[in-house]
């Protein structure tokens, strides 16, 4: 009796879990949500037990079946644990979305022949209204314009623009750095050939060194694998 007992309250509390503790879902006989017939507890019970319980086996002769694991009954947290991920999900949708519309919302254009980048406000710089490229935070894809005092519209501030969200912005920014600045270009030329020629270096060394080691393992194999025979041949003794 009071494994019946423990059975129906686990059923019940089951229930409540779905929001489904009507008496529409515990009378008998009824029809399910899918519209079919329940007649019997105790039968509805042994054929759910049943789907459960038993997998057919694919390749297997027809009706084959094999014992599985039922999955666990629903705790009591699932559905609001459930909520819960749905909710963060939709937070994080909602900040990457509006990320999304301000940087749509921003836009550079490029003047090759004078070198004008035109700003996402409508203000426009050239290379002779930068005093400073701060590239602090170069590796954050971030680069800080600090502009002359006569500027109308940015005189004496700090512009900070995103390159990473705009792509073509970088190459913009550099190519006005080279002609603001052609002796930092040549410097900046110089050490990138110092170091192309040293990691060149480095690897021949690397290289050579490799084949030698090579050539002296295969120099110590031969000498390991020869005869050497102390005593006088047949015919040196003739």
């Amino acid at each position: 009796q009071d494994s019946i007992e423990e059975t129906r309250r686990q059923w019940l509390e089951s229930l409540d879990r779905i929001s489904q503790l009507d008496v529409t879902q515990t009378s008998y006989p009824r029809e399910d949500f899918r519209g079919v017939k329940v007649e019997d507890a105790q039968l509805r019970f042994e054929k759910l037990r049943e789907a459960w319980s038993k997998v057919v086996t694919p390749g297997e002769a027809p009706g084959a079946v094999a014992q599985r694991d039922p999955p666990k009954p629903l705790a009591s947290w699932d559905i609001p644990s459930q909520w819960g991920i749905m909710f963060v999900c939709w937070v994080v949708a909602g900040i990457v979305s509006i990320g999304f519309m301000k940087g749509a919302r921003k836009r550079f254009t490029w003047q090759p022949d004078t070198q004008q980048l035109t700003l996402s406000d409508g203000s426009s710089l050239v290379p002779a209204d930068i005093e400073e490229f701060d590239k602090r935070r170069w590796s954050k894809f971030y680069v800080y314009l600090k502009v002359i005092a006569t500027h109308p519209q940015h005189g004496g501030k700090e512009v900070e623009l995103d390159l990473y969200r705009y792509l073509p912005l970088e190459d913009w920014i550099l190519e006005m750095e080279r002609t603001r600045f052609p002796e930092r270009a040549e410097a900046e030329r110089v050490e990138a050939e110092r170091v192309e020629a040293e990691l060149v270096k480095t690897e021949q060394a690397e290289v050579e060194k490799s084949d030698s080691d090579v050539g002296g393992k295969g120099t110590d194999e031969d000498l390991s694998t020869t005869n050497f025979d102390s005593k006088p041949s047949d015919s040196a003794k003739s």
